[in-house]
């Protein structure tokens, strides 16, 4: 995580900025992902792995954004788990939180609300504000230089969409 602009197409930066703690972000990168997620979503979980793997291959060179949007209607505890995430952001964690949390989803029923929900369910509604300007309308959708690709399924397909844009390493 580190300081200076990050590199967002036009029409994402009306949008909620993006916050450091919530992504990996490098100043050079000239592609973001922006991905809207749920932590009891199981399509979730299986595009985490994906990205996961983008991450390994890209860093550096492609911002990861991360971005709450809990479906609280078909997911009870997910407003919970994206509290917990932000917690743990609060304290630098938040990958770790969030990989924790889609890659061992059984975690999330036994999460305990934060003790300063109030602040941090704030963010986690200017994010859902954000996905409704966006249209987003479930989860996982991710979006690559303002491009909304949805659910990714396969790694060739989120692979070309990056290929596109990213400046060639010097």
């Amino acid at each position: 995580v580190t300081s200076g602009a990050i590199n967002l197409p036009d029409h994402l930066n009306t949008l909620t900025p993006p916050d450091r703690r919530n992504g990996i972000i490098s100043p050079s990168a000239s592609v973001t992902i922006v991905t809207f997620e749920d932590y009891e979503c199981e399509a979730c979980a299986y595009n985490h792995k994906i990205l996961k793997q983008l991450r390994n291959k890209y860093l550096g060179r492609v911002n990861f954004i991360f971005r709450h949007y809990p479906l609280i209607d078909q997911h009870p505890n997910a407003l919970k788990a994206a509290l917990a995430v932000e917690a743990a952001a609060e304290r630098g964690q938040f990958i770790q939180k969030h990989d924790e949390l889609l890659e061992n989803q059984s975690l999330v029923a036994n999460l305990v609300e934060p003790a300063n929900s109030e602040n941090l369910l704030t963010k986690i509604r200017q994010y859902e504000a954000d996905a409704k300007k966006l249209g987003v309308e479930g989860t996982p959708t991710t979006f690559v230089n303002g491009r909304n690709l949805g659910y990714v399924t396969d790694l060739e397909t989120i692979s070309k969409e990056i290929e596109k844009d990213i400046l060639p390493v010097s």
